[in-house]
């Protein structure tokens, strides 16, 4: 799967609408809706429910469908909006608080 895709930079409030439409539109092109969204998470094993065979197969597959999640998010964000969420490695997490810096800090930035 190639994630190049042609998204302007996240600046803040003033193309955060845009910007959060074209990143939904490629993650359901990609099928990573849902781990934006947060329906699918890591899965932790529990007795008997799978194999550990399965089991790993499990969570290989979230851990490269949220890199590839985080990855797309990350190659569209500016400088300044990348250091803001940094920190984070969990594709949920970064989208969880972009949302939350375009409600609390970007706004406050443009007026």
């Amino acid at each position: 799967m190639d994630l190049k895709v042609q998204i302007d930079k996240l600046e803040g409030a003033e193309n955060w609408s845009k910007w959060k439409w074209q990143m939904k539109m490629h993650f359901e092109q990609y099928d990573l809706t849902s781990i934006i969204d947060g329906t699918k998470i890591c899965p932790v094993a529990v007795n008997g429910d799978v194999s550990a065979d399965e089991h790993v197969k499990k969570v290989a597959e979230w851990r490269r469908d949220n890199a590839k999640a985080a990855a797309l998010i990350a190659s569209t964000l500016s400088a300044s909006v990348a250091d803001l969420v940094m920190t984070y490695s969990n594709a949920k997490d970064v989208w969880d608080k972009l949302v939350f810096l375009n409600k609390a800090v970007f706004r406050d930035l443009i007026y």
